[in-house]
């Protein structure tokens, strides 16, 4: 059986990215039109996987060149 990941609020979602709530909504619903990172939806309320915030910083970490 697979491991079920722990959900996050928005709040508790953007507190263990390390950026401020304002900045995590702005980026969810205004730049990635509410497509990143992937939400989980569970009713009307609005979820984050721990392995999706981690694909998430994966993908938005820019390496110097």
């Amino acid at each position: 059986m697979s491991k079920i990941d722990k959900l996050f609020s928005i709040t508790k979602a953007s507190d263990l990215l390390g950026i401020t709530e304002y900045n995590f909504k702005h980026h969810f619903y205004n730049k990635s039109n509410k497509q990143e990172p992937t939400p989980t939806y569970i009713g009307n309320r609005l979820y984050f996987t721990e392995s999706n915030l981690q694909k998430f910083i994966e993908n938005n970490t820019h390496k110097d060149a």
